[in-house]
């Protein structure tokens, strides 16, 4: 059960599959990169560039790269973020080993483990795609239903490959286990651990002379489904209140999955959402509530334009396993 959120999370990435990457140039010095399955941003500082997260694939990343240098040729790579230990935010490491790779000290072991689980399932993609290729020729008739099955379940297996082809996993080299700041070039870039949020090893990052705040998916923005076995919701909520406290001193946020730049109301979207999960997950447990009765509520119906909709239960259940010390 642990580790069941990680076969979910790859299942999700599924859905993505070679896409042209989109990037936004925020100003002179930073570029956030969109679309596969993740969001990469760079800070140029100085000689110097670094990056947050590493994209859900490594071409993906090779391909982030090659434009990052397009537009920022003199420089080289020198630091690189991984904000946790989900594979979507860490899979392009492997390109990108010359820099210093830093992460928190729990990433390691929580990467593995999800890794180990993620090629256990999914690893003979090689297999399969050639199994069924050989079955899909043994049906002549090209309406079949089988064969329309088959090659439904060939297109699984060939973003399984874009995934996972070439991927070496790779850590960070550099473990922190509270904060840390580092100077790339001439700004300084605030790391910050706040305790068990979204998984036991969240960074976030500050680029205070920019005014730019990158949350990794301590951010889904408008998003439910996002809660999972291992999650501290309070601990979350409390390190969304930091943030929206040094307002104004926050213009843009960075989410792990969006599609474009985000504002500091964000910030407070997120931790009303995951208040009000909270506060559902208590009348479950204290008031005898059904869940149910809970997604009558009123104060529900404004999460309900939220994309995936109907895994705001699912939220509010986890929450209240979590609260039970399931």
């Amino acid at each position: 059960m642990k580790l069941k959120s990680a076969i979910i999370h790859f299942v999700l990435s599924l859905s993505i599959f070679p896409q042209e990457i989109t990037f936004e140039k925020v100003n002179d010095d930073i570029i956030v990169f969109y679309n596969q399955g993740g969001t990469v941003s760079a800070i140029r500082s100085g000689s110097a560039i670094l990056v947050v997260d590493t994209f859900v694939s490594p071409k993906a990343a090779e391909d982030a790269i090659k434009i990052l240098h397009e537009h920022f040729p003199k420089e080289r790579i020198k630091y690189v973020i991984n904000t946790h230990h989900h594979a979507d935010h860490i899979r392009g490491n492997q390109h990108l080993i010359s820099a210093s790779i830093i992460g928190h000290k729990n990433l390691p072991e929580a990467a593995l483990n999800e890794h180990n689980l993620i090629m256990s399932v999914y690893g003979n993609f090689g297999n399969r795609i050639s199994g069924i290729v050989d079955s899909i020729k043994n049906f002549s008739d090209s309406y079949s239903i089988t064969r329309h099955k088959l090659k439904n379940n060939l297109k699984v297996w060939q973003r399984v490959k874009y995934l996972l082809d070439g991927y070496i996993f790779t850590i960070p080299e550099i473990l922190v286990e509270s904060d840390l700041d580092i100077f790339p070039g001439n700004k300084n870039i605030q790391i910050k651990h706040f305790g068990i949020a979204h998984t036991n090893n969240d960074l976030v990052v500050f680029n205070r002379a920019d005014s730019l705040l990158i949350m990794g998916d301590l951010i889904f923005h408008r998003r439910a489904g996002i809660l999972d076995e291992r999650s501290d919701i309070n601990n979350w909520i409390s390190l969304l209140n930091y943030y929206i406290s040094l307002t104004p001193g926050i213009k843009h946020v960075i989410s792990g999955h969006t599609y474009s730049l985000l504002s500091i109301e964000a910030l407070t979207e997120q931790r009303d959402y995951l208040e009000m999960v909270y506060k559902s997950a208590v009348k479950i447990n204290k008031e005898q509530k059904s869940i149910s009765d809970i997604m009558e509520q009123p104060e529900l119906k404004r999460f309900t334009g939220y994309e995936y909709p109907d895994r705001i239960s699912e939220d509010i259940m986890t929450c209240v396993k979590s609260l039970k010390g399931y």
